[in-house]
């Protein structure tokens, strides 16, 4: 019916087990080879270059023949038809049982390592896109229900925020924590311009913090619901320093809850909160197991200003173990904080080393955003990262546009009195790259002042009729902090 037949000549040929996550140590690496608690969504859409909108056009239950027509492209290209069989032991997989022709999924295609994955009503599965015979018949490899820690919900909304996120715009999103109940809601904010960031969020229905008092969202730290306690937890941030009388004491304690998300917001709350004797808790917490968790930690020792910390950022540098720093992200975290609490300190020249060495000069192909990340970190050094001038130059010319913008930003930012003229055409180019991401990044990456800030002015009046609304906003906010200032 569908010419699967020579896809499955013999028995033995989709005889396929249940599949099993193996983490193997190679010089490139998947990101969710990890598992879905490790990574962020923005990351799997740095993974998986080509995502789309398919819907089943027809289907033969019996051998798990499905076909797939493309209804709708998010990201790169999609062919017009697409082909899974979907067996365990030669049945359709009881979860996908109730699968049929209509039904839409969000498909990920295109990863280095010949995967796909998709997300259908009934959650996500896998698929090898190896060895497919003459007709292209992806084969099923197992679920991946760890991938609800990035995204929990239906693939309509799936799509609807990748097509926000590919615009510029920050979303919310439901997820489910590893080993949680179906109907946990956790919530986290996800942003393409900030990929490697897993931002706890307040839940979208819910009124502000404020009609609450401190006392009581403290008493929700205590539930035994992680959906309850990582939005008291969020709430408490929201409150600010009026919160550290009443609920200072829980909010430490919840920075070693069972449950990552929860310790994470905690983190992230004591950054606003600030309540006493908060420096010995985050100091522990940046050697959490959870490589989120540390990030968390991390920012909330620079927002407090817990100088005596920076030797243990230090420390946080170094490599744990390759499941958690494959990506060093969790030691960009530690360099970042040191570089905002001690920019003139002989730790700051070991942060800059490592940011420099570790993420910007990543060479591998499958980089997956790592090098621009490098970059933008830099920035935030400022004059301290200067020693990192001569390799962020060279990133100016990178086969990928974001390390190329967020190279310029960074050279702009550490050493702000250069015209640096090839980092202003970098700029200028992005602008008008066909990539909403790209423009929007060029755009937040004028320069705050220097001698090439009002250079950028022509082009930024330009992008008033710019398609992104997101691009619009950015270039207006970027004119007027310029046309401020101009004599």
């Amino acid at each position: 019916m569908l010419g699967y037949q020579t896809f499955l000549a013999g028995p033995a040929m989709f005889r396929l087990t249940v599949f099993a996550l193996v983490v193997l140590v190679a010089p490139a690496a998947a990101y969710i080879d990890v598992g879905g608690d490790r990574v962020t969504f923005p990351e799997v859409l740095l993974e998986f270059p080509h995502v789309g909108v398919l819907q089943v056009d027809k289907l033969d239950a019996d051998r798990g023949a499905v076909k797939f027509a493309t209804a709708e492209t998010l990201q790169g290209k999609l062919p017009e038809t697409i082909k899974h069989v979907l067996q365990v032991d030669g049945k359709l997989p009881k979860e996908l049982r109730e699968i049929k022709p209509g039904d839409r999924v969000v498909y990920f295609a295109g990863s280095v390592d010949h995967r796909s994955i998709v997300l259908t009503a009934a959650g996500w599965y896998i698929t090898t896109t190896k060895d497919t015979g003459a007709e292209g018949w992806e084969r099923y490899t197992g679920m991946r229900p760890d991938l609800e820690t990035t995204f929990a919900g239906s693939p309509g909304d799936l799509a609807k925020a990748i097509a926000d996120l590919r615009a510029g715009k920050a979303v919310v999103v439901r997820v489910r924590p590893k080993g949680a109940k179906p109907d946990v809601r956790v919530f986290l904010r996800w942003d393409m311009l900030a990929p490697h960031h897993r931002w706890p969020a307040a839940d979208p229905t819910r009124a502000a913090a404020t009609p609450r008092t401190a006392k009581e969202w403290a008493a929700d730290l205590k539930s035994p619901d992680p959906g309850v306690r990582q939005q008291a937890a969020v709430a408490l941030g929201e409150l600010g320093p009026t919160a550290a009388a009443d609920a200072g004491k829980a909010l430490l304690a919840s920075v070693e809850d069972d449950v990552p998300d929860v310790r994470s917001a905690a983190c992230e709350a004591i950054a606003t909160v600030r309540p006493a004797d908060a420096g010995p808790v985050l100091v522990k917490a940046i050697r959490d197991g959870d490589r989120f968790v540390c990030a968390s930690a991390a920012r909330a020792l620079a927002a407090t200003g817990e100088k005596a910390a920076v030797p243990k950022l230090t420390q946080a540098l170094k490599d744990r173990d390759w499941a958690h720093d494959f990506r060093p992200f969790r030691g960009a975290a530690a360099a970042s904080a040191i570089l905002r609490l001690a920019p003139e300190s002989p730790e700051a020249k070991t942060a800059v080393d490592f940011l420099r060495d570790r993420l910007l000069n990543d060479e591998r192909s499958d980089s997956y955003g790592t090098r621009a990340a490098g970059a933008d970190a830099l920035a935030q050094g400022g004059p301290a990262a200067k020693s990192a001038e001569k390799a962020l130059a060279k990133r100016l010319t990178d086969a990928d546009p974001h390390t190329r913008v967020a190279a310029a930003a960074a050279l702009f930012r550490v050493n702000p009195d250069d015209r640096n003229p090839p980092a202003a055409k970098v700029l200028s180019e992005a602008m008008t790259a066909p990539d909403p991401l790209v423009r929007l990044r060029a755009v937040r990456a004028v320069p705050d002042r220097g001698p090439s800030r009002d250079g950028f002015l022509p082009q930024l009046r330009k992008l008033k009729d710019d398609p992104s609304p997101e691009v619009r906003a950015a270039a207006a906010t970027a004119r007027e902090r310029i046309e401020q200032t101009v004599p």
